[in-house]
């Protein structure tokens, strides 16, 4: 066998660390912003508000997405906070949300604190997945194309890898790719406050 059951097994975190996998809110609202349900979002947070930072920031996105309120009510709820760094779902929400609205360095921060948080330090695929995307739009190729290599030997990942590699190897592709040229158009056109 491949993979033995034993391995299997490792690779499911919550079993060392419970207090670092959020609670079912968390879950569920990480579930729908990574399959980009914003109308499923908006709904669920005008029925049932939450003062959870991370959940706040997703929600907001998501109605601002919908267009239920303007960017600079989006902009507000975006402040840095430590408090909505308390689980791995939460700075994984946290990266979407900063990466969508064009906050790259943050964004990639988030991800890579999720991933780092992983107590028996395993890598996770959906934080190197945001890691390319981050290092892609800020035009560091050599470290996005080692996080490829790695997506390269998942199943999950593999066929968007070997895309990105593309994009990689040929930066100038990205002119034709609509969301990273237009998120790497307003990180060079940015002064870059957090490093």
């Amino acid at each position: 066998m491949a993979y033995p059951l034993r391995m299997l097994v490792q690779g499911i975190d919550y079993h060392w660390a419970p207090e670092l996998m959020g609670d079912e809110e968390e879950m569920i609202y990480d579930m729908l912003s990574r399959r980009h349900r914003w109308a499923t979002i908006a709904n669920r947070y005008n029925t049932h508000p939450s003062d959870n930072p991370a959940i706040l920031a997703v929600a907001k996105y998501a109605l601002y997405h919908e267009g239920m309120i303007e960017r600079q009510e989006l902009l507000q709820g975006l402040a840095p906070s430590f408090r909505s760094q308390n689980s791995i779902p939460a700075m994984q929400m946290i990266s979407e949300v900063y990466l969508r609205v064009g906050f790259i360095t943050m964004s990639q921060r988030n991800a890579f604190e999720a991933m780092e948080g992983i107590p028996n330090c395993n890598k996770s695929a959906r934080s190197l997945y945001r890691l390319v995307e981050t290092n892609l739009i800020t035009g560091q190729y050599e470290v996005a194309l080692k996080y490829i290599t790695i997506l390269e030997h998942t199943l999950m990942y593999r066929s968007w890898a070997n895309k990105m590699r593309r994009l990689v190897e040929h930066p100038q592709r990205i002119r034709n790719h609509v969301f990273y040229h237009e998120l790497q158009l307003v990180y060079n056109a940015t002064p870059d406050a957090f490093f």
